[in-house]
């Protein structure tokens, strides 16, 4: 580090009004010590003594060892400070680091308390590590009360051995993500259906570590699935019951009975009745009734409804 770089590195220390702060403790320091030197050699009249000494004893050159001791002090100051500045240096960065890598978590932190989703971390046996707010719509409890307890004990019954065959599935084909809808039940008896998008790490032997997971209510989708497999179960239930008439029907000439698929006669009556939801009544039309009731024929005409004369 030169003297360039010393300057650069002072210009910017002072220009935070904390670092300012810390080099004017650091130089108040300096000069209580340069004070209290002062008062030291003053009192006891050390450079007085030194000098004296050297006078008395020329012959040792004390001078010369003083004047180099104080070329040594005067370097060992200097790579001091050097040593000081760039610790300065280091320290400054690392709080720097620190307090990015903080507002860093602090705005993760708000954007996981604030998102409608599901926001959870488990180990690989299925302890809950870490859970948002959402708990308490899904679970029943707040994220406290969640964190160390299984997975197992908010699912909806039948969905544990859903969840044992993804998860067996996952550590045979070492997915690192993969998606599963699961059902929830709170303390209240309400059901919630979540769509994870699961992220897995692994262990060195290939077993799963922690699974990070986020997910999203689907209870109203569910909800309109299955009202739409309700609905298609009605329609292929009343399909079933509408029988309809089709092809080639033998009918006999003389009795209008027709043959059955097994090969035997019936009236017709009892033909359309059993293969379509039609009911028959009977009755007489007006050539019929003037044929066979004749003495009627007269009085009616052809006024005769078919339920008038119906058996």
């Amino acid at each position: 580090m030169n003297a360039k770089d010393i300057m650069q590195f002072m210009s910017q220390a002072l220009s935070s009004k904390k670092d300012r702060r810390v080099i004017y403790r650091d130089i108040l320091g300096v000069v209580v010590f340069l004070l209290i030197a002062f008062w030291a050699s003053a009192h006891f009249n050390l450079f007085e003594t030194i000098h004296d000494f050297s006078r008395d004893y020329d012959k040792y050159e004390l001078d010369e060892v003083l004047i180099a001791f104080s070329l040594v002090w005067v370097a060992f100051a200097f790579f001091m400070l050097q040593r000081w500045i760039e610790l300065r240096k280091e320290v400054s960065n690392r709080v720097a680091a620190e307090e990015n890598l903080n507002r860093s978590e602090m705005r993760y932190r708000e954007l996981v308390d604030r998102t409608d989703n599901l926001v959870l971390r488990v180990d690989g046996k299925g302890t809950i590590q870490f859970v948002n707010h959402k708990s308490n719509t899904v679970f029943g409890y707040p994220p406290e009360q969640c964190i160390g307890r299984h997975m197992r004990e908010f699912l909806a019954p039948g969905e544990e051995e859903k969840v044992l065959h993804a998860l067996a599935d996952v550590a045979k084909s070492q997915k690192e993500t993969d998606t599963i809808e699961l059902a929830y039940c709170n303390n209240l008896g309400l059901i919630t259906h979540i769509l994870w998008s699961a992220y897995f790490c692994y262990k060195d032997d290939g077993s799963i570590e922690t699974i990070n997971a986020i997910g999203r209510d689907i209870t109203d989708r569910a909800k309109l699935a299955r009202s739409r497999e309700e609905l298609i179960e009605e329609l292929q239930e009343a399909l079933e019951k509408v029988k309809t008439l089709s092809g080639l029907l033998p009918i006999c000439m003389h009795c209008k009975k027709i043959r059955n698929d097994d090969g035997y006669w019936e009236r017709i009556e009892n033909y359309i009745t059993s293969h379509s939801g039609a009911m028959v009544s009977h009755g007489i039309c007006p050539e019929c009734a003037n044929e066979l009731y004749p003495e009627y024929s007269d009085v009616v005409k052809d006024k005769i409804l078919p339920q008038d004369l119906t058996k």
